[in-house]
């Protein structure tokens, strides 16, 4: 309503706002092209590049999304054509045209699209010193923000934590200030100076509090071994609606085996705002330990077949152990030989836990229990203590 208001006093980028907001926000794009076409209409011709992201990413139709980013681009849209760049390298895998279209979208005088063309040669060519170059030519253009990208590249791909460390002070000279959270990483994760990392981390909290106290629980919690402040730091962040701390402080009285009640309500309200495989894996595990078996399973089955989220088999695992620990024998066997384990080769990634498993079915599957590999009865003896112990601890 006060979208369209703005649109009828004369200021067309408000037919473009609420395009972006039937696009991203009610998952409407055929409202969403409707309106920026209305801007278009209306003049607005940045309207042009919006509606090439509308068909690049719900239409998947590229030949249109580029029609569209060199209209936006004729139409005086400086952004249009290292977007159009940003296409070509990560929808359309084409590193050569990609780079054809930020090198022109430079010679137009977008000096952002030197940041585009540093990553392309971090990503894709692994040239580093190319890469460095480019993002000092982006700095030096007034891009701040590139001195980010460019310590985090010290850090991660060249492994230089002095020169990582020497980009990001720059970046808080420059007022960059998020600058604070990844000298605080460098510190925690690289020099092992935890001290150091508590100080960057306090620092941050003064910027983004909730996301600055959950770094400093998670400090707390892994690496210092303090429960008591870790959980502190998670509330404080709670406080500031930071959601994957509901999530963390669930994780962490399972993993401590403490607080039920709260746990079950943390996990819960996790779910209900992040919704996704992480917030399920912890809600499953809580509700296991609650003996809610049904309600457990129900969200197992949410994200059971996520290759994505199996790619963490720690998680995965720690699942199906409480699923033997809590006597669900003939449900983990339907799982195992279901078509989708298969196709996921899920014995075979969890081949100790499937011999656990016949352990526990050897009267019904003694044959598959002889089958077992000698090599691995060491470790499925160790699985099976673990089940116990598990049966125990959460009982």
């Amino acid at each position: 309503e006060c979208y369209l208001k703005a649109a009828e006093e004369g200021h067309q980028s408000a037919l473009r706002s609420l395009g972006w907001t039937y696009q991203h926000k009610l998952k409407d794009p055929a409202k969403a092209e409707r309106f920026y076409r209305q801007a278009i209409e209306k003049g607005d011709f940045k309207a042009w590049g919006y509606l090439a992201e509308l068909y690049r990413d719900e239409h998947k139709d590229f030949v249109k999304a580029e029609e569209f980013y060199l209209m936006a681009d004729e139409k005086g849209d400086k952004e249009a054509l290292h977007l159009l760049g940003w296409t070509y390298q990560h929808k359309l895998k084409d590193p050569a045209k990609a780079e054809r279209f930020y090198r022109q979208a430079i010679e137009k005088g977008d000096s952002k699209a030197w940041g585009y063309l540093a990553n392309l040669y971090r990503d894709e060519h692994k040239d580093f010193v190319k890469a460095e170059e480019f993002y000092l030519m982006a700095i030096e253009l007034g891009h701040q923000s590139a001195l980010l990208d460019l310590g985090r590249m010290c850090q991660h791909r060249m492994k230089e934590f002095a020169k990582a460390e020497t980009y990001f002070l720059q970046a808080v000279e420059k007022s960059e200030l998020s600058a604070y959270k990844h000298l605080g990483y460098l510190y925690r994760d690289e020099y092992k100076d935890y001290e150091k990392a508590k100080h960057y981390f306090l620092k941050y909290k003064e910027i983004e509090k909730g996301l600055g106290a959950k770094m400093l629980g998670e400090l707390y919690y892994t690496h210092l071994d303090n429960l008591e402040i870790a959980e502190n730091y998670y509330k404080e962040a709670m406080e500031a609606d930071d959601f994957e701390s509901f999530n963390t402080l669930a994780w962490m009285y399972f993993v401590q085996k403490k607080s039920l009640p709260e746990a079950i309500h943390l996990a819960s309200q996790a779910v209900e705002v992040l919704n996704d495989e992480h917030t399920f894996h912890t809600l499953a595990c809580v509700l296991l330990w609650n003996n809610d078996i049904e309600g457990s399973l129900s969200f197992f089955e949410k994200f059971n077949t996520n290759e994505n989220f199996l790619s963490n088999e720690d998680d995965w695992a720690i699942y199906l152990l409480l699923l033997l620990a809590k006597s669900q024998y003939t449900y983990l066997y339907t799982y195992f030989t279901s078509e989708k384990a298969e196709e996921l080769h899920l014995k075979d990634r969890f081949k100790p836990i499937w011999y656990a498993l016949m352990h526990y079915m050897r009267e019904q599957y003694p044959t598959e229990y002889l089958r077992m590999p000698p090599e691995l009865k060491e470790t499925v003896q160790e699985i099976i203590a673990k089940v116990e112990q598990m049966r125990v601890d959460y009982a």
